[in-house]
């Protein structure tokens, strides 16, 4: 997990892998396994799998009632939707999940049964890994752009008044900045840009930058308690976890190939797709 831009060897791999797949390629493969050095999150998502498996073929049972799709309670938009759905004759079938923020429970509770024993569980862990993951990206992706556009790089670092109302650079006067190299003139009195102490800073504040964006905005389905915001959280999360079941029952005499599900543009930071190792 890269929170700020790294100055060393690995952190630049994974940072150039990251914009370089975003850039590129609109998308990005995150191996859970830290390449097949850890399985703990691999394993949860694997029990994830479980869980999905036995809803779909639990939600065909009349004894499972599986709420429609609706409004969850104490939501803050009318998008914000829980419960199951079911379209064209069962070629598409949709669970749509979100966790209340207070306990961390997974909504629609009348889904739990048809998951099967620790579904229910297996798909709030799921969810958490996921939700790291986008955030993990959007925060390097936010960070590396914005040091990218020098959006946080002053010549100078801070300028301030201190009390004796002679200006100053980081808590020196200007001779004493331009005496310590962090503020930079040439022979003819010019300033020379940005110094390296100026780029080392906006690195920094371009990481904790990007550290308050995934924070504050991206909904992970936990409380936001360590927040100097003035905020009012939902009691639901506006992040989604969704449960999809695509099939071809309607094959044409033509073809046996059919398209389920249209091209569509999400809005969301990430759209995250977990894809076992076969797929």
């Amino acid at each position: 997990k890269l929170i700020e831009l790294p100055n060393h060897a690995n952190g630049n791999i994974a940072l150039l892998h990251v914009m370089d797949s975003l850039a590129n390629h609109g998308c990005l493969v995150v191996d859970l396994t830290d390449g097949d050095k850890s399985h703990d999150s691999a394993k949860k998502m694997s029990n994830m799998w479980r869980a999905t498996e036995s809803l779909f073929k639990n939600a065909k049972d009349e004894g499972v009632n599986l709420p429609s799709m609706h409004v969850a309670d104490g939501v803050g938009s009318s998008h914000a939707v829980v419960g199951f759905q079911s379209v064209n004759d069962g070629d598409q079938q949709f669970l749509e999940t979100r966790l209340r923020r207070l306990d961390g429970i997974l909504l629609p509770e009348e889904s739990h049964a048809a998951m099967g024993e620790g579904g229910a569980e297996s798909m709030t862990e799921a969810f958490r890994i996921m939700a790291e993951v986008g955030k993990d990206v959007v925060r390097i992706a936010t960070a590396a752009s914005s040091f990218e556009a020098g959006a946080f790089q002053t010549v100078g670092s801070v300028v301030s008044d201190e009390g004796d109302d002679s200006p100053s650079i980081a808590g020196l006067t200007f001779e004493e900045a331009s005496a310590s190299g962090i503020w930079e003139e040439d022979e003819d009195g010019f300033e020379r840009g940005a110094s390296k102490r100026d780029i080392s800073r906006s690195k920094i504040l371009a990481s904790e930058a990007a550290d308050l964006l995934t924070k504050e905005i991206m909904d992970d389905g936990r409380p936001l308690l360590d927040s100097d915001v003035e905020h009012n959280e939902g009691s639901v999360s506006m992040s989604p976890h969704r449960m999809c079941k695509y099939s071809n029952c309607k094959k044409s005499k033509k073809s046996n190939t059919r398209e389920i599900f249209g091209a569509h543009t999400d809005t969301s930071f990430v759209t995250i797709v977990p894809a076992a190792s076969v797929s």
